[in-house]
């Protein structure tokens, strides 16, 4: 395992892009975006939370912030960018997200309170849905801490983390309409949180395990424990594939009383997939 980079508060959202070969991430509460290619690392700095990103299909950039879920050019220019989603200032930030197999956005939101650690039972957060033609729909509310999505190879099925009550739940996924069946508990963790997760060629999940310092790969059929990778700092926040060949794992971590947060880069033993790419009508 290599340290890529550090200093960060709390590092998340890794996002590998395939076409121009380079990393992005995050750090949350350091309010930056972090650009690492051919060895040089950029940073940018954000004027409110910064928590996750995606790719559009013409491969801009979507960035959530507190005040909602923009897309921004090449240049990462945001005296330019485009709202797919405002939210109003109601003590709540956005958090992970994901795209689904038919190109929808997906992001979750949740209480700023958990940032300092002052409230652990604030179930507020909710998670929302964008569609191509940029219409809005709230899928699922009373969340604590809305993280990781995946869906299955099918996509009949979509994977979402509540940090909070340490499990990953496992909802029946209409791929025409986007709408949610009833859940099952998929996993259950019982000491460190799954926080966020991505997906191998198998289909399986690689679970960030935010208290462990470990990434867990979770057999997507079974939730059978396959194998982990071990991190030397236990607040493991997030991870996901890339290189030339899909065959690196990228992990971020935050900060802890014995490490700043950091971008880790290990070989992985499987090969994993491109995240999914919003597609708009609009954009």
């Amino acid at each position: 395992m290599e340290l890529l980079a550090d200093s960060f508060i709390l590092a998340e959202s890794p996002l590998w892009n395939d076409l121009t070969q380079e990393l992005f991430w995050v750090d949350i509460l350091g309010k930056k975006i972090l650009r690492l290619k051919n060895n040089t690392l950029c940073a940018t700095c954000c004027d409110e939370y910064v928590s996750f990103l995606a790719f559009t299909h013409d491969n801009q950039l979507i960035v959530a912030l507190e005040s909602g879920v923009y897309v921004i050019n090449d240049m990462l220019d945001f005296q330019n960018k485009n709202s797919l989603i405002s939210f109003p200032k109601d003590g709540l930030r956005c958090n992970d997200g994901g795209i689904d197999p038919q190109g929808r956005l997906l992001i979750g939101r949740m209480d700023n309170r958990y940032n300092d650690g002052s409230e652990v039972s604030v179930d507020n957060g909710s998670l929302f849905q964008i569609s191509s033609s940029l219409c809005y729909t709230q899928l699922l509310k009373g969340i604590h801490i809305s993280n990781g999505i995946q869906w299955t190879q099918s996509g009949d099925h979509m994977f979402h983390i509540d940090s909070y009550t340490k499990r990953v739940m496992k909802y029946p996924y209409d791929r025409a309409s986007g709408g949610l069946g009833a859940p099952v508990s998929f996993v259950t963790f019982s000491e460190g949180c799954p926080d966020g997760m991505a997906q191998d060629i198998y289909g399986n999940l690689w679970i960030a395990v935010y208290g462990e310092g470990r990434v867990v790969c979770t057999d997507s059929a079974t939730g059978e424990f396959l194998e982990e990778i071990c991190v030397d700092n236990k607040y493991v926040t997030n991870c996901t594939f890339g290189g030339e060949n899909l065959d690196k794992l990228f992990i971020t971590t935050a900060r802890s009383p014995e490490k700043s947060g950091a971008m880790y880069i290990v070989d992985a033993p499987v090969q994993g997939v491109v995240e999914g790419k919003f597609k708009s009508q609009s954009l």
